[in-house]
């Protein structure tokens, strides 16, 4: 390897030296320098890889996934109740993880991105009997999940929901340099809603593509963004934040995780009960540091412009070439991949390995009961 060559340059030369008649390493060409190194120091994330391709392969696996895309869609215009209560599943799971942090009026109020099909906001409700909440859920005509309102919680006099884009509301604060409380306070008083005053104890930032038969790239991040955004601009000092996020190791992850671990005094990750299979977790983070407020906020303003020009790209930008360039593109942090990587890849594996593992052992197990004996 020559001077002027980088480690991460010098990993992708040497994948593609040896991908001319290799499937497998073929596949990983279609994966970013960043990526091709965590899976050359990964053991775990180099298996899963594999798996998720024989997984994905599977015709079972596809028809599966079809039948519960076509069941979701025939119910999009109604509550959910067992929806509802898979995700009350999947935060009493993150609770228990955690030391029962949400529970026994250790919550006074919250506020909840995303809040369909409510089953985080009524736990919540239900776990801390004096806690206060707001749901910010989609308009009606875009939602393609409902809020299960025949929860009781979700009906009563504690929890207001607000019918509001999160990516909107993100843009528009930052295109008129206000902070999202004022427009939280804005919202509600045009609404109707009586707002809840003061910080919030916790932000859960549950907003996630859904039966989207296609997601473009940037808009993805942008989610993820606006949602810490928010959540940085409304919590209390030694507030709480949960955040469902894509476990791929693309370097908006990387940099969004470095972010939260400077912000939090922890940050922890797991599965729901019900998504073990899938790329996403949940990142848990604790005790925020309030003190670091401004700059935090600023940068992710800078990130959320970047991300606004990429929207404006015309349609045939949206395609794998386009995932490829977010998991490239720097959003938060101006430094070099090789920079980022030592200041923070020990960081993000202790965090994501588990993670992968836990993917990995599910879908070993799936394609097991399918007859699958490739891996």
């Amino acid at each position: 390897m020559s001077l002027s060559t980088s480690p991460i340059d010098h990993i992708a030369t040497a994948l593609q030296e040896t991908s001319l008649h290799d499937p497998a390493q073929q596949a990983l060409q279609r994966i970013t320098k960043i990526e091709q190194v965590i899976h050359a120091r990964s053991p775990i994330f180099a298996r899963l890889l594999d798996a998720k391709n024989t997984y994905r392969a599977h015709p079972a696996v596809e028809e599966r996934f079809q039948y519960s895309r076509a069941r979701q869609h025939a119910t999009i215009d109604a509550p959910n109740y067992g929806f509802r209560v898979d995700f009350e599943n999947v935060i009493n799971f993150i609770n228990g993880e955690n030391g029962g942090f949400l529970q026994g009026n250790r919550v006074a109020r919250f506020l909840d991105l995303g809040c369909a099909p409510g089953g985080f906001s009524n736990w919540i409700l239900d776990t801390n009997l004096d806690a206060r909440g707001v749901g910010v859920n989609l308009p009606d005509d875009e939602a393609k999940i409902k809020l299960d309102d025949t929860a009781c919680h979700l009906r009563g006099p504690r929890y207001q929901v607000i019918l509001e884009d999160v990516i909107r509301w993100a843009k528009s604060c930052v295109a008129e340099g206000t902070n999202p409380t004022l427009r939280l306070a804005r919202i509600t008083a045009v609404s109707g809603v009586d707002p809840i005053n003061g910080s919030f104890d916790l932000v859960l930032g549950g907003a996630f593509p859904t039966m989207q038969a296609f997601f473009p790239w940037w808009h993805r991040t942008q989610l993820s963004f606006s949602q810490v955004f928010i959540a940085f601009s409304c919590l209390r000092e030694g507030g709480s934040f949960i955040l469902v996020t894509s476990s791929k190791p693309y370097r908006s992850l990387i940099e969004l995780l470095a972010l939260l671990r400077l912000s939090f005094a922890t940050v922890t990750a797991c599965k729901g009960p019900s998504h073990k299979t899938r790329s996403s977790s949940y990142l848990v983070c604790r005790g925020f540091h309030s003190q670091g407020r401004r700059t935090a906020i600023n940068s992710l303003r800078s990130a959320l412009m970047k991300l606004d020009n990429f929207s404006r790209l015309p349609p045939e930008n949206d395609n794998e070439g386009g995932y490829h360039n977010e998991r490239s593109q720097s959003f938060l942090f101006s430094c070099s991949d090789e920079e980022l990587l030592r200041n923070e890849q020990e960081f993000f594996l202790k965090i994501f390995e588990p993670q992968w593992k836990a993917q990995l052992e599910a879908i070993e197990n799936d394609l097991r009961k399918l007859g699958t004996h490739s891996l």
